[in-house]
């Protein structure tokens, strides 16, 4: 297997809690219970920095199949070179990784130009023989945004992977993120084209809920490494994780696990 030049490294994990949800919060989740005003609170400890240290940490050693893999093609060349490139960074840690996308430009580019040779064009609902066994991961990084039907196609995954995969990983843009209301003050939003929405970490775990996964671990993350910068944002990124710019979660397959 070919890894991706400049592949992140790994850091170490200061701590391994989840930030689970309450009995109530998921009462709420499965809609056993209603609240017009319902406060879900994450609070301000355990929270990984980056969203490569939330995947990284989980991911290694396990079996994976990265969903959406190959990213713009036109910004491919500067994440190499950066060594942020998730699909990259994924396979440097991975015992075994299988990155799959629907965007032939990009994965040509990907095979022919960096020699990477566990990325397909492929549909991960095909019956392909690549997509069998077991993924102890299946990882969708900011890919939810872009879908048209987030809970339908998250259902489809969850009865087509049932039984065959541990979880699923999910990063999502922040609609909390502090940029977003700086912006909001200048009457500008500032968003990639394709996006179809915003979520929250409430909202994440809602959509995962209604498609039948059980969440395990919802949290806020930050794309880049907080660096001490002596000035307030440094200081509300660090205590305040709702301001960050990425939501992440973990959920079964199984409801039970």
């Amino acid at each position: 297997m070919v890894v991706a030049p400049g592949a992140m490294v790994i850091r170490k994990r200061s701590r391994t809690d989840a930030v689970k949800p309450t009995e109530r919060d998921l009462a709420m989740l499965r809609g056993d219970e209603f609240r017009s005003s319902y406060r879900f609170s994450l609070g301000c400890s355990c929270q990984t920095d980056t969203r490569f240290d939330y995947i990284l940490q989980r991911v290694a050693g396990k079996s994976v199949l990265h969903v959406g893999c190959a990213d713009h093609a036109e910004l491919l060349e500067k994440k190499m070179r950066d060594g942020t490139w998730l699909h990259g960074c994924i396979s440097g840690v991975a015992a075994r990784c299988l990155g799959v996308d629907v965007n032939e430009h990009a994965v040509a580019e990907l095979t022919t130009r960096y020699g990477c040779d566990n990325v397909a064009v492929l549909d991960m609902f095909s019956q392909d023989e690549r997509l069998a066994g077991w993924w102890d991961y299946i990882v969708l990084g900011e890919v939810l945004e872009h879908m048209d039907d987030p809970v339908g196609f998250l259902r489809r995954l969850r009865e087509a992977y049932a039984g065959r995969a541990g979880a699923v990983i999910i990063t999502v843009p922040n609609a909390f993120f502090y940029k977003n209301f700086k912006l909001a003050l200048r009457g500008c939003e500032v968003i990639n084209t394709d996006h179809r929405y915003w979520f929250t970490p409430y909202t994440l775990a809602k959509v995962l809920t209604v498609a039948g996964f059980a969440v395990q671990d919802v949290r806020s993350t930050q794309d880049s490494s907080l660096k001490f910068m002596p000035n307030i944002t440094w200081a509300l990124l660090r205590h305040v994780p709702l301001l960050r710019s990425n939501v992440v979660a973990t959920a079964a397959f199984e409801t039970g696990a």
